[in-house]
């Protein structure tokens, strides 16, 4: 470890890190991306960690940013590139993925159920035995205890869909919270109306109490400069710091990010203790920004 005035450099599994003092005196010594002093041997190293058992090689990985793809080599069908949360979430080399579909379609319906519970939390009941059910792309039934029985396709419930009805529900208690919904549409129109217009952008964010040491994550989109977002109304009871931000001039590509980087953290979903505006869009730990 080496101590630099108001930063810290410590070692991880993945490389040496970088870190605020008082973060790393709280006890912080989590390898992120962000705090790689070399981030391509720090992606290298994360990479070779959780799927070098693959057969996947990761020497002409460059990292450049979160929204810019690697380069990773397939043991069977070679380069391809990719950004890394498509790899992660299991998008391998475009010529394998007709076969990890196929290998995937072949689990029996008991062993489906098994993970899809651990998914859910055990939120809905199904079938003893759906004869129905052969492969991922399947109709199987599912009981809410709410709503009761209704039917969906294998592969959206694995990949969290759930009752259409408790979603609708779900959909209006946030947009009594927000009156505007924040479609697509009426999240652009109040940008193109604000006089604090600034980027589109999504942003990343780690939120702390000293007093109560709860802490968590957010992550969120604005087309205000980050200094203006947590300010007035949308004030945030929080000390924080930001981990990191994308800026593009496309508003609907900020949007179909942030729905990614929500989707593929949303098992670590949190609901923290204090109220505030996007209170919604917070989780226990960030697997990658």
């Amino acid at each position: 470890m080496i101590n630099t005035c108001n930063y810290v450099h410590f070692d991880t599994k993945y490389g040496l890190c970088k870190l605020r003092k008082d973060r790393y005196d709280a006890g912080d010594r989590r390898p992120i991306i962000n705090r790689a002093i070399d981030k391509t041997e720090f992606i290298k190293a994360y990479l070779k960690d959780k799927f070098g058992e693959l057969g996947y090689t990761f020497d002409k990985v460059a990292y450049k940013g979160c929204g810019e793809k690697l380069t990773i080599t397939c043991p069977i069908h070679g380069d391809f590139d990719t950004l890394i949360g498509n790899f992660e979430a299991g998008k391998g080399h475009p010529k394998g993925r007709g076969e990890k579909i196929s290998k995937n379609s072949s689990i029996g319906y008991c062993q489906y159920i098994d993970k899809i519970k651990k998914i859910h939390n055990n939120k809905y009941e199904y079938q003893s035995n759906d004869e129905k059910y052969k492969n991922s792309r399947s109709i199987i039934n599912v009981y809410c205890q709410i709503h009761e029985w209704f039917k969906i396709r294998a592969i959206d419930h694995h990949n969290g869909n759930g009752c259409q009805k408790c979603g609708r529900i779900s959909v209006q208690s946030k947009n009594k919270e927000n009156p505007t919904g924040w479609t697509y549409n009426n999240w652009i129109d109040a940008a193109n109306r604000s006089s604090r217009f600034d980027s589109y952008k999504v942003y990343f964010i780690e939120c702390w109490d000293n007093e109560t040491n709860e802490t968590f994550f957010k992550i969120g989109r604005t087309f205000l400069s980050l200094k203006n977002r947590f300010v007035g109304k949308h004030n945030l009871p929080y000390a924080f710091n930001i981990l990191y931000c994308i800026e593009l001039p496309d508003p609907r590509r900020i949007c179909e990010l942030e729905k990614e980087y929500k989707d593929k953290h949303r098992e670590f979903k949190y609901i923290p203790q204090k109220h505030f505006g996007g209170k919604n869009e917070c989780f226990t730990k960030l697997i990658y920004i």
